[in-house]
This record gives C-alpha cells, sequence and structure tokens, in this order.
C-alpha cells in the first residue's frame, strides 16, 4: 500500500482543541501566524495584569505604612464614661424639676377643686 499524499498547505498546524471544535469532532486548523498572534496578545494581557497586580502592591503597601488603622472607640473607655455621666446627671436634674413643678400644679388644682 502506498502512502497518501500530503495534501495540507505549509505553515499549518491541526490543533484540537474542545473549545473550538465543531460538534462533529473535526478540528480547526490554525495557521502559524494566527498562532504566533494569539501567543502575542495572551503575553500582553498576562504583562497588562501583572502590572496591575504590581500597582496594587503598591497602593496596599503605601496605605498600610501612611495611614495606622484607627483604633476603635472603647466603651469603657474614662472620658467618654465621665461625660456621659454629666449628662446623666443633668437630665436627671431637669426631670426632677419638671416632675415637681407638675407636682405643684396638681396640688394646686386639687386645692381649688375642693
Amino acid at each position: 500500500m502506498a502512502k497518501k499524499p500530503d495534501t495540507k498547505p505549509k505553515g499549518f498546524i491541526k490543533k484540537t482543541n474542545s473549545n473550538k471544535s465543531s460538534k462533529n469532532g473535526v478540528s480547526k486548523q490554525l495557521s502559524k501566524h494566527k498562532l504566533k498572534a494569539q501567543s502575542k496578545a495572551t503575553k500582553s494581557k498576562i504583562e497588562k495584569l501583572n502590572n496591575n497586580l504590581a500597582e496594587i502592591d503598591e497602593v496596599r503597601l503605601s496605605l498600610s505604612s501612611i495611614a495606622p488603622a484607627s483604633r476603635p472607640v472603647k466603651a469603657l473607655d474614662a472620658s467618654g464614661l465621665k461625660e456621659d455621666l454629666k449628662k446623666d446627671i443633668e437630665v436627671q436634674e431637669k426631670n426632677k424639676k419638671a416632675d415637681n413643678d407638675l407636682q405643684s400644679q396638681l396640688e394646686m388644682l386639687t386645692g381649688i377643686g375642693l
């Protein structure tokens, strides 16, 4: 039996890829030029992503070195507790004054009503 002559044009590579193959399972042929173009595009995308990652890392480092994390306000802060105590005392005094005024008005009304 004689071998069949190669019918493919020079410069073509037979490539099978599950994403690019058709439903019949027929593989597509890609030229070397297209493969080189795809590889260059892929390389440029990778370089672009690496540059973006480098920039992100720089920003993270600068943020961590410049602004240390601010401390959250503690519930048991002494100065805050003193201020809250003063406010509570003032509110209690106002409530006592209002209660006394209402009590005296009630006494006057009951005295008039008798």
